[in-house]
């Protein structure tokens, strides 16, 4: 094997734990996807399990990869780009089906199922940010040593400074989103309520306009049936 390769290999470094949860999600995803895929044939098409599949192989990469993606984007500009597209690419996937700019496409996504889609997603974004901010205990990137200080914070102080800003902000955004589709969820339910409300009135005036000698009856009877009680 050429030397080279073969360092590459063996400088990964492997978490049995963390791999065997990866392998665990990939594992039970795809079983889950045959079943479904039995039962409901076209409900679940290939690219699906493509795609999960590669996302979590980018997981692989990003957890036990030698590779220093950050340092090399600061050094490559095609690596930067590079970057800067899967950031756009990541949040095109996630915000889809919040916005659900296409229901011709998919039909309409329930305002459930994306309350849902926005709170779990906030676990996973602020864990690590406020992790990093609050236990790092050294400057993950090298290149935080060689920039000039600014406002006389050092590199540390820098770092969990721009982690607990990205963590607030991020949060507030989620936090607006899900505002927003209860504020959109309700205005709805309100269009729905109103539009079966003017659905059933047209329903008794047309049954009426079909039966008009039955709906004079019943309006002559209201004043025999007023002296009835009197009576």
């Amino acid at each position: 094997m050429d030397l080279t390769l073969k360092a590459f290999l063996t400088s990964w470094e492997w978490r049995p734990g963390v791999a065997l949860v990866v392998a665990g999600l990939g594992v039970a995803y795809i079983m889950g996807w045959r079943r479904l895929r039995v039962r409901k044939r076209g409900a679940v098409k290939s690219w699906d399990v493509v795609l999960y599949l590669t996302g979590l192989a980018v997981i692989v990469l990003a957890l036990f990869s030698p590779l220093d993606t950050f340092e090399a984007s600061l050094r490559n500009e095609f690596v930067h780009n590079l970057q800067h597209l899967s950031f756009f690419a990541a949040a095109l996937v996630y915000w889809w089906p919040l916005i659900n700019p296409a229901p011709r496409l998919h039909g309409h996504i329930p305002y459930g199922f994306r309350l849902v889609y926005v709170f779990a997603a906030v676990g996973p974004v602020m864990l690590p940010a406020m992790s990093i901010a609050f236990f790092a205990r050294g400057v993950l990137y090298p290149s935080y040593t060689t920039v000039p200080r600014l406002w006389g914070l050092s590199a540390l102080e820098d770092q969990t400074s721009g982690w607990v800003l990205m963590g607030v902000l991020d949060g507030m955004i989620y936090a607006v989103a899900f505002l927003l589709l209860v504020a959109a969820m309700l205005n709805r339910e309100e269009r729905m309520t109103r539009l079966r409300e003017a659905i059933d009135v047209g329903t008794t005036r047309s049954r009426h306009d079909k039966n008009p000698r039955k709906d004079v009856r019943r309006r002559d009877d209201i004043p025999l049936m007023k002296g009835h009680m009197e009576h």
